[in-house]
């Protein structure tokens, strides 16, 4: 679900020893809680401390404020456990 492209460094041992992170689990069920490509492009950014990330074009809709703060919070305590 995009989670290469913000946090490789956790899906190494997954892909090259076949051991599971329990984060990759909570990632996952955490950004299925929010339209995907907002989700991944909002944590991008929030990885790359680059907010640019967050544009998303037309038809689709980007995360709202509240949105990307309960999302980026949220991130931020499953990285830190």
């Amino acid at each position: 679900c995009g989670l290469a492209n913000f946090v490789p460094g956790i899906l190494r041992s997954l892909i090259h020893q076949g051991q599971d992170d329990a984060r990759i689990v909570s990632l996952v069920e955490l950004i299925l809680q929010y339209p995907l490509l907002a989700a991944i492009k909002v944590l991008a950014g929030h990885q790359h401390k680059d907010h640019a990330y967050d544009t998303i074009r037309p038809p689709l809709s980007g995360l709202s404020g509240q949105q990307r703060i309960a999302l980026t919070d949220a991130f931020d305590s499953i990285m830190t456990a």
